[in-house]
């Protein structure tokens, strides 16, 4: 796969710091001369770094461990969708350092974005300690939607250890607290990851039940992520009926959302949930080409592939590799890690073997 999400990270941060500079009615210029934070991000860009490296280096270097907190906390979207995770785990650690008496809103924010970050580069024990952390804070706080959110977060670090007991003990947790506050939104993500269990547990009925009912809150009062998240995990559990076609409408849909919407990772277990339809369906070259593609995004932004997928992903690389030749399955795989991003995402939503010449 070539770096489609390799980080343009100059580009991204600059802009995002010239809207607010510009919102704010001055130049980039004249903040440079007021903030030092500014300054370095101006510095960084003169030197051909990353803006983002420059401001918070130079925030935390002026002794301001509070703002360098605040603006790491609002950039792990970013460090997540297009960026290093190394690089954001460190500032974000740095800056965590450098304000231990913050205000317990930003540490919390802060600390479950470190969480975030190093669940994506497989740091499982890292992101449970920083998750923790997160949920103590949310706790000494009294503030419910915080602690919905965590436990969500190490409802997924059980399920990737296979703590399936637990995970749907946090899971639970978070979902009386959604219906305590009305939540729709977390309604529907509790019920999404309880599905998740079911799904890994080999429970295909309670799975696919689960994984409609989520998708319907999800319709009424998710965001637009959760929404495809939900219509992936159906169709991953479909799938193992044999209703291919729907399976495949399924993930078309949720591939058309996130990649608007540019979600690096979401795309990757699109091509992953393709990848198996095609194999159940026998086209055993297309298959192996859609997840070496999955690999391939998941590399171009330094992230693994989350536990509880690889039971179900081994199942179709297996039945794909009977459809093979010796050694057939490894080339087409290789050849599906250098496609370009459209040419995959083509690849996805066809039902025709595009790669390879030499049949299924």
């Amino acid at each position: 796969m070539r770096r489609p999400y390799r980080p343009r990270l100059g580009l991204a941060a600059a802009g995002a710091i010239g809207y607010f500079v510009v919102l704010r009615g001055s130049s980039f210029a004249a903040h440079a001369l007021s903030h030092i934070g500014f300054a370095g991000a101006a510095g960084a860009v003169v030197l051909g770094l990353s803006p983002v490296v420059g401001l918070l280096a130079f925030t935390l270097g002026s002794g301001d461990g509070l703002t360098a907190l605040r603006l790491a906390g609002a950039l792990r979207r970013l460090w997540q969708l297009h960026a290093d995770l190394r690089e954001g785990r460190a500032a974000l650690e740095a800056a965590l350092a450098a304000a231990p008496e913050a205000p317990l809103v930003s540490r919390a924010k802060a600390l479950n974005g470190l969480g975030v970050l190093a669940a994506e580069e497989g740091d499982i024990d890292a992101a449970e300690q920083a998750f923790e952390a997160s949920l103590e804070v949310a706790r000494e706080l009294d503030d419910d939607e915080r602690r919905m959110a965590v436990l969500t977060n190490l409802g997924n670090i059980a399920l990737f250890r296979q703590d399936f007991d637990r995970a749907r003990d946090l899971y639970e947790e978070g979902a009386e607290l959604a219906s305590e506050l009305g939540s729709t939104f977390n309604a529907a993500t509790a019920m999404h990851d309880l599905g998740l269990i079911e799904l890994v547990l080999g429970d295909v009925g309670a799975a696919i039940e689960r994984c409609e009912e989520a998708l319907a809150l999800a319709r009424m009062g998710g965001t637009p992520q959760l929404v495809a998240a939900c219509l992936r995990s159906l169709a991953a559990a479909i799938v193992i009926r044999g209703e291919l076609d729907r399976a495949q409408s399924l993930v078309e849909e949720s591939l058309s959302i996130v990649r608007r919407l540019n979600e690096p990772r979401a795309v990757a277990e699109c091509l992953e949930t393709a990848a198996g339809i095609a194999a159940a369906g026998g086209e055993g070259a297309r298959a192996a080409s859609l997840f070496g593609a999955a690999e391939g995004v998941l590399a171009s932004i330094g992230a693994t592939r989350t536990p509880e997928r690889q039971p179900w992903i081994d199942v179709y690389q297996e039945a794909a590799r009977l459809k093979l030749e010796p050694g057939r399955f490894d080339e087409e795989q290789e050849r599906g890690r250098e496609l370009p991003l459209d040419e995959a995402i083509e690849l996805a939503t066809s039902r025709e073997v595009a790669v390879s010449s030499g049949g299924r």
